[in-house]
Parts: structure tokens; sequence; C-alpha cells
């Protein structure tokens, strides 16, 4: 079984647009996303975010979009 890894990240959004969800594309096989926080207007979107699932794929995760996500509280214990 791979190592699990929970981190918390913000994600901020600076085009909103109103054809497209805003979390879009971000979840993939293997991950759980839990939205924590969120503040959305017509312009912009800033998502607090909890990630977790294998290490491999949240490592993934944040190295998709490194300039629109930011590790606010990395979650050191295991994930049951």
């Amino acid at each position: 079984m791979n190592n699990q890894k929970k981190v918390v990240v913000e994600y901020w959004i600076k085009s909103v647009r109103p054809d497209q969800p805003l979390l879009s594309g971000l979840v993939f096989d293997g991950l759980t996303v839990n939205v924590h926080r969120a503040r959305v207007t017509s312009r912009d979107a800033w998502i607090r975010l909890e990630v977790s699932g294998p290490e491999s794929a949240v490592d993934t995760f944040l190295h998709r979009r490194p300039n629109e996500f930011m590790v606010v509280q990395p979650d050191t214990a295991q994930v049951a």
C-alpha cells in the first residue's frame, strides 16, 4: 500500500469564467478533495482545499499548477 498524505492548500483563480466549474480538472484518480473555505466573486476566487490520497498523487497534484497552489498546512500524520 502506498504511503498516504494529506495537505491543506490555498488555490487562487484570477479570472473566473461563468461557463466553467471552478474545480474542473483538479480531482483525479486516488485523491479526495474537500473544500474548507471559499470566497468567490464574479472576477476571482480563493479556495482552501484539503487534499488527501497516495503520497505520489498528492505531490503530482501540488506540482501541476505550482503558481496557483500554496500549502498552508501539511499534515504529516497517516491518513486512515
